[in-house]
């Protein structure tokens, strides 16, 4: 059974994106992923367009990427209008180095195709045009697929117009474009305040709105391409100061519309009239003056923006065929509506209705462009920062984040697990939302919406989803379905999607559950922030901080009742899918609503009221008929909005939160998830401490063991052989039955606490910003040695002796990989089964393989220290990570490998610290050193400083697991072998510097692996004489040395890529094969200490159960991914199977280590 797990987290995150300077001039558009696109006009003349481009948003010169500006020449005015079809017009006056200016119109462009040069054929140009300062564009017609636009060009400034010769409009023929002469007014104007144009049967012309020598306000229709031109003037209406114009779908004739007093439309016969005087829409009775108006059309749907002379901006939503039937609600509050611009589109939903897209692009106090979107399904505004892709700019995020990751289930026992031949690597999953969000899923931008969609979760069948929104406003998620990915070449799956049983994820339940301890005044001024300081201000009344207590509790009863409601139907729903047996076959649906629609446009005033809040003089929950109403009182206007929603419910909870005095951060750290830096800094040191103890110690034991290697090797070929009888014997599966087998492997619906942490959002936040914040496009390691020193010489003079050898060995190994990768399918996993594969030829044959390749690992094991020392000093740049630690962790240290390696794993292991023991990891810099470690691994240790080692690296093995495995998979997708699945590999531009960087960090995590998995081996001989151990003894040093060959091959990896620049392939082939040559040792070893450890009867019986576990997921994540990297010996198929098993292993070890630690914890 394919089961998601999810988890939400109100956050602070970083994104790497710019923003985009409003300029002189911008006009907005919907491009062709329906997202807001920006052109605007800079002060130095340059037209910049900001649109989606595959994975990312793109800044770009359109005028000279268009093919129209070239050399010196500039844009000096820009128009674009965007037909109901989707097509846009483009109109450019481009100066010349004579008089004049030149004139183009780019008719027809689809928006993807601006990121092209505009093809001639759908260029219109004219030579010789007066300087243009100013273009005007309206509605065509759309009766025709090929009816050019209604233009008109101004000499001056709009707000300089004061005479008829100072406006031309523009007519279209062939491929010339040309004035159409002068035209009058009946009375001389003493300025032109509005034009708009329109079509009507008659022809095409101009609305124009002017005052005259005596101040009267005039309004005039002036047709201009009719049989013969006329002028019409209708009766202005009241205090007219804008106008807007339509195009009504069912006539293809416009209406015109008149802000003044009131909004007053126009239809032809009114405005062809001079006795038209129009009809009444909005009497304007809560909006201040206006001073400007314009519209937002989709189809029928019409959404009027006004602005008010105090540059506030208020909306009206109504639809063409009925403009006296609509909704007036404010948005932007005094001074910040002064210069907007508005879209409208619609998307189809699965109930065959349309989701209907706001989007208001509006100007920051920075004058940078920042963007409000809102859907028909929700009704609430979000704000968002409007951006475009950067590599190195970094801006906070606050907001939720989201984690969904598919998971096969991994118990051979259970009926219903079916899945053995389900690629959950690059699966897609189905997700709808309860109102539209932009979202960074996997680092891409995207967007998700009540009219769902498929998206492509990565190689861990994970999708991490960054919600863009800077408000915390709060959706609900439904994960619906799932598809596993098809291989290529492989054989197509029937009937392979599925309906998740549990698909719902509602973040505010975190939210509304940590709310639920503010009862009283008392509680919320107790409530202190990190820093000890109160959240509630002394001056907040207190008959304000009692309304937000009681506000908070009514706020969590409403919230628990949609909860309680969707529980019910959920059940519902389970036992719909359970009849279907998961499948979504046959056009059968499941019958249940995952989310109901706002029905209150009020909603959307959230934005305002969340505004004005200071304002407000009375407020709370009130029950209002039969609803529950958040009502606020600002000035006389009272604001009733329905709490029949999540995402209105938690706007409420932050409105509350403002009102005494909090800000969106301060919601973050009580009702979200805050990571506490200092503790993640001493962490990171404590990692480093050790580190550079376990390398120092370990330089001093290799040194007197460099010339017994060859003599190890043997007594471990024989105590293999001497223990593989024993090993065959052992019944394992009635070891591991006396646990719960499903839960421990992340197979059962419900998560225990440990699966929780997992996960988790936070636990696996480091490992998702450095794959997705700029590690795998940006990341630079400052390495400037250019000669190779003696001991690299060495290391590739041994690189040679046995290069050639590496393919026999590998021929051993790849003849046994399809059976070992096998076991790891799901479903099929049995210790017994395994062990008993291995024979004593295979241990023979791996032993000398080992034997052969002796020489060069642990040479490059014992001089790779001071490599891994000297690496670990070099400076690193990546994106998000370097900011996040200069600015906000170390306050100005530099990044170092080391302190990157351990940042990351320093993150997850002070997560898992904190919420198993409530307290922070101990600190160990400047207490754990060589001479200290030393006597911690031989037991001779102080009792308090080697059990806050041990717990320490108890945690820290789970984070290490996590991280390095991020790394390797990584490694395996560089090269683009499984571009095939969608998986993208690293771009071929970047490939050097992304492996300069893996390399080096991949040693530095062996380096670390030193520090937290040594073992402790008490004797007095300090493991220099190995014949001296006892079995069990001899087994852990066994262990140790081989754990320590990963590290050695790390080291000749760095050194060979770098200095033979060996390409990719045949370095990944390497170092998998030397991984599968000592993991059936390993292996051995590992279930040798389970059995002797359950013998003495010493250790807690989940760690021995664990013990054997790891053991068999430690030896199939490296057949995984050894069989992964193989793609020149296997068939492909096998090749995608092998990266399956090492992510359902890779997961299961880390999730075992997390078991592990808090189970083997020194209180």
């Amino acid at each position: 059974m394919i089961t998601v797990t999810k988890d939400g987290e109100l956050m602070t995150n970083y994104v790497t994106i710019n923003p985009v300077p409003a300029d002189e001039v911008f006009g907005a558009f919907t491009d062709h992923e329906k997202q807001p696109a920006v052109m605007s006009l800079s002060e130095d003349n340059i037209l910049y367009l900001v649109i989606s481009d595959g994975a990312k948003v793109t800044r770009i010169d359109f005028g000279r990427s268009s093919g129209i500006v070239k050399g010196e020449r500039k844009v000096l005015a820009f128009a674009v209008q965007q037909s109901l079809d989707g097509t846009l017009d483009i109109c450019m006056a481009v100066d010349k180095p004579t008089s004049g200016c030149r004139f183009y119109l780019l008719h027809a462009i689809r928006p993807e195709g601006l990121l092209q040069p505009i093809p001639s054929n759908k260029i219109i140009d004219a030579v010789n045009f007066p300087i243009v300062a100013h273009i005007y564009m309206g509605n065509k017609s759309t009766a025709m697929s090929q009816s050019l636009p209604l233009v008109m060009v101004a000499f001056v400034r709009p707000d300089r117009i004061t005479k008829t010769e100072e406006l031309n409009f523009v007519e279209f023929k062939g491929k010339e474009a040309k004035l159409n002469g002068n035209w009058t007014v009946p009375a001389d104007p003493e300025r032109i305040l509005a034009v708009e144009l329109g079509t009507v049967s008659t022809g095409d012309g101009a609305f124009i709105l002017y005052e005259g020598q005596s101040g009267k306000k005039h309004l005039l229709f002036q047709n201009f391409t009719g049989s013969v031109p006329f002028a019409v003037q209708p009766v202005c209406p009241e205090g007219a100061v804008g106008l807007t114009t339509f195009l009504d779908t069912q006539t293809q004739e416009t209406t015109l519309i008149v802000a003044g007093d009131k909004i007053t439309y126009f239809l032809p016969r009114d405005y062809l009239s001079p006795k038209g005087t129009g009809t009444v829409i909005d009497n304007l009775e809560h909006v201040p003056g206006l001073k400007d108006i314009h519209c937002s059309q989709s189809q029928e749907d019409l959404r009027l923006w006004y602005t008010t002379v105090d540059d506030a901006l208020y909306y009206y939503t109504t639809t063409t065929s009925d403009l006296s039937e609509g909704v007036n609600i404010p948005l932007l509050p005094e001074g910040q509506g002064g210069r907007a611009s508005g879209l409208l589109c619609a998307q189809a939903r699965d109930d065959d209705g349309d989701l209907l897209v706001s989007s208001l692009l509006s100007v920051d106090q920075d004058a940078n462009i920042y963007l409000l979107q809102q859907d028909s399904a929700s009704k609430a505004w979000q704000r968002y920062p409007f951006w475009f892709s950067s590599e190195k700019n970094v801006k906070e995020v606050e907001g939720y984040m989201l984690r969904f990751q598919a998971v096969q289930n991994n118990d051979p026992e259970d009926p219903n697990n079916d899945d053995e031949g389900e690629m959950i690597v690059g699966s897609w999953l189905y997700v709808t939302c309860s109102g539209l969000v932009r979202c960074f899923i996997n680092g891409k931008p995207a967007t998700m919406s009540p009219a769902g969609d498929w998206y492509q979760t990565n190689v861990k069948g994970v999708l991490n989803i960054l919600l863009q929104t800077e408000d915390a406003t709060c959706h609900q998620f439904a994960v619906q379905r799932y598809r596993p990915v098809e291989i290529p070449g492989g054989k197509r799956q029937r009937n392979s999607e599925r309906l998740i049983e549990d698909p719902l994820l509602d973040p505010s339940q975190k939210v509304v559950g940590r709310l639920k301890i503010i009862q009283t005044e008392d509680d919320l001024r107790a409530l202190r922030r990190q820093d000890g300081t109160p959240l509630i201000g002394s001056g907040v009344p207190s008959g304000d901080v009692v309304r937000a207590a009681q506000a908070f509790q009514q706020l969590s009863e409403r919230a628990d009742e949609i909860h309680l409601d969707q529980k019910q139907k959920l059940a519902a729903y389970k036992v719909a899918v359970r009849e279907l047996k998961g499948r979504a076959t046959g056009g059968e649906i499941a019958p249940f609503g995952f989310f109901d629609d706002a029905w209150d446009w009020l909603t959307g005033a959230w934005n305002w009221v969340e505004d004005k809040v200071k304002d407000a003089i009375d407020w709370g929950v009130k029950l209002v008929g039969d609803v529950w109403k958040f009502v606020v009182k600002i000035g006389e206007e009272i604001f009733e909005i329905a709490l029949t929603t999540i995402t209105s419910i938690v706007k409420g909870i932050v409105w509350v939160f403002k009102k005494v005095g909090a800000f969106i951060k301060d919601v973050i750290e009580f009702l979200g998830f805050l990571f506490g830096w200092g503790d993640i800094l001493d962490t990171t040191d404590s990692i480093v401490a050790g580190f550079n103890a376990a390398l120092d110690h370990g330089k001093s034991v290799l040194e007197t063991q460099q010339d017994t290697v060859h003599g190890w090797l043997e007594d471990l070929r024989d105590t293999l052989k001497e223990q593989l009888p024993i090993l065959h014997d052992t019944d394992y599966t009635a070891v591991l039955k006396n646990q719960e087998l499903a839960e421990l492997l992340s197979g059962s619906s419900k998560l225990s606490d440990d699966d929780e942490t997992k996960q988790s959002v936070v636990y696996n936040w480091s490992a998702y910003n450095f794959t997705y914040g700029g590690g795998t496009t940006s990341a630079i390691l400052h390495d400037d040695s250019t000669s190779r020193t003696s001991t690299e010489d060495e290391l590739l003079r041994l690189w040679d002796t046995v290069v050639d050898q590496i393919e026999a060995i590998t021929d051993t190994v790849v003849k046994v990989a399809k059976e070992f990768v096998n076991f790891f399918k799901p479903g099929h996993f049995n210790v017994n089964k395994l062990i008993n594969k291995v024979g004593t030829i295979l241990i023979d044959e791996l032993v000398d393989a080992l034997k052969r390749l002796a020489d060069i690992i642990f040479y490059a094991l014992s001089t790779g220290i001071s490599i891994a020392k000297d690496l670990g000093n070099k400076k690193i740049d990546i994106p998000i990570i370097s900011w996040v630690w200069e600015n906000i962790i170390s306050r100005g240290r530099p990044l170092t490998l080391l302190n990157f390696c351990a940042l990351l794993i320093a993150i997850p292991t002070t997560v898992l610290y904190k919420a198993t023991t409530k307290s922070a990891p101990p600190k160990l810099s400047g207490r754990v050193t060589k001479d200290t470690f030393a006597q911690h691994v031989t037991g001779k240790g102080s009792a308090s400083l080697s059990k806050d080692i041990t717990n320490f690296a108890l945690s820290a093995s789970s984070g290490l697991e996590l991280v390095s495995e991020e790394f390797s998979t990584l490694g395996l997708l560089a090269d683009g072998t499984f571009e095939g699945l969608g998986l993208e590999g690293i771009s071929a531009g970047f490939i050097d510097e992304f492996m300069n960087v893996f390399d080096s960090a991949t040693l530095a995590f062996e380096a670390v692996g030193g520090f937290v998995e040594w073992p402790i081996i008490p004797d007095e001989t300090s493991a220099e004489d190995t014949r001296a151990f006892d079995l069990a003894k001899f087994n852990k040093y066994s262990g140790w040395a081989l754990e320590g060959a990963g590290m050695g091959s790390a080291v000749i990896v760095k050194v060979v890529a770098k200095a033979r620049k060996a390409p990719r392939p045949i370095v990944k082939r390497w170092k998998a094969t030397v991984g599968a040559a000592m993991s059936v040792p390993k292996l051995c070893l590992s279930l040798t200490n389970g059995i002797q450890d359950a013998e003495e009867g010493e250790k807690s019986d989940i760690l021995i159960v664990n013990g054997f576990l790891k053991g068999g997921f430690t030896f199939g994540k490296q057949w995984g991914e050894s069989v992964a990297a193989w793609n020149n010996q296997v068939e492909n198929e096998l090749m995608y199977v092998g990266l399956v098993v090492k992510q359902i292993c890779a997961i299961a070890l880390y999730g075992l280590k997390i078991v592990d630690f808090g189970v083997g914890i020194i209180e």
